[in-house]
């Protein structure tokens, strides 16, 4: 796969299937096998392509608006403005962050702290309706994102890496960037993703079209952030390998420190259940499976050299792995409920569905 990049922007190749029902197969966005740049006539041209409710593009650098006022941004994802008026979301690459409005729960005071880490490192202040709702006003108010767009996922949001509001991404020239070169490794360390994960601010996670050298970037980024115990990593911070007990959807309430994934699993289980039931449960995550690949022990030291030149296949392993494999749930002491936890990290499977 190869990156091309013009006005400093990176534009995605989408795959030619329907995206969701209504929704045309986005097959012009870009050559087979490229992930492209577009300029504003690019723009036009592909958001023309698709009805005006569900327009799915690339965003020109330079006319990308952050729309946060009146909007809910959390931890991984934020609104933007298109050139023509149109407002889409845009869903973070290789990242996961506290759930604040999953079927109307949240994972409390934690995940409002990871969203203020995502708007600052966007370059944006902003005032809050209270309690934490939608913003009331932002600072710089217009704020421009630069943006990577690389596709989209299957709820019609863009895929993409917001640069950091004072990222210097240099003399980059303009032309086709291979996607282990060092100037796409500039653009990704540039990005609000990957700050975020320096900063323990997000799960590093992975899904299928993820590149070899974004695994290597961002598990070194990983690495910095458990090394440094940023964030989530910082002891007793987080519960995801370590236990949280459950007995009743009451337990989800407040601040709920565990991987994002989990919680998400555990709350539609509820909505269902009144009480926790761990065989239920199971049962549950086997009926609705999160289909995995384990990533290559050799390739999850965020070695940039070792992937060089590799494609994504050559680091998984094969064998499909879902969340109920890597899940433990035991007996809480005096008959309180379950501890449930992963039992390996997500940040070493990469994610097919």
């Amino acid at each position: 796969m190869n990156f091309i990049l013009t006005h400093s922007l990176l534009l995605p190749q989408a795959p030619a299937v329907s995206l969701k029902p209504g929704i045309p197969a986005i097959q012009a966005l870009a050559a087979p096998g490229r992930i492209v740049l577009a300029n504003e006539n690019d723009l036009r041209q592909l958001t023309g392509s698709l009805r005006p409710t569900d327009r799915i593009s690339s965003i020109n650098v330079k006319k990308a608006l952050a729309a946060l006022v009146n909007k809910e941004p959390d931890g991984d994802t934020i609104k933007i403005q298109l050139p023509d008026g149109t407002v889409v979301a845009v869903r973070y690459l290789n990242g996961d962050t506290y759930e604040t409005h999953f079927l109307y729960r949240k994972q409390g005071d934690i995940a409002d702290r990871q969203t203020d880490a995502n708007l600052a490192a966007l370059g944006a202040v902003c005032t809050w309706q209270e309690p934490r709702g939608k913003v009331l006003s932002m600072v710089p108010d217009p704020l421009v994102v630069r943006l990577l767009v690389k596709g989209t996922d299957r709820y019609g949001r863009l895929l993409g890496m917001p640069l950091k509001h004072d990222a210097d991404i240099g003399d980059i020239p303009e032309g086709e960037i291979a996607p282990d070169s060092p100037a796409f490794v500039r653009l990704l360390e540039a990005s609000v993703n990957y700050y975020l994960t320096q900063t323990g601010n997000t799960f590093t996670t992975f899904y299928s079209d993820v590149t070899p050298v974004e695994i290597a970037v961002f598990l070194s980024a990983l690495r910095f952030a458990q090394g440094n115990e940023s964030g989530i990593h910082k002891p007793g911070a987080d519960q995801t390998y370590t236990g949280l007990t459950v007995s009743t959807a009451a337990n989800l309430k407040g601040n709920i420190p565990i991987h994002p994934v989990l919680f998400r699993r555990l709350v539609a289980y509820y909505s269902k259940n009144k009480t926790f039931d761990a065989d239920g449960f199971i049962k549950f995550l086997r009926d609705n499976p999160d289909h995995m690949r384990r990533i290559k022990p050799a390739y999850t030291d965020g070695d940039i050299k070792k992937v060089k030149g590799k494609t994504l296949e050559a680091l998984l392993e094969t064998g499909d792995v879902c969340l109920h494999d890597i899940i433990e749930i035991k007996k809480a002491g005096r008959g309180s409920g379950f501890v449930i936890r992963l039992t390996e990290p997500m940040e070493n499977f990469v994610r097919f569905n």
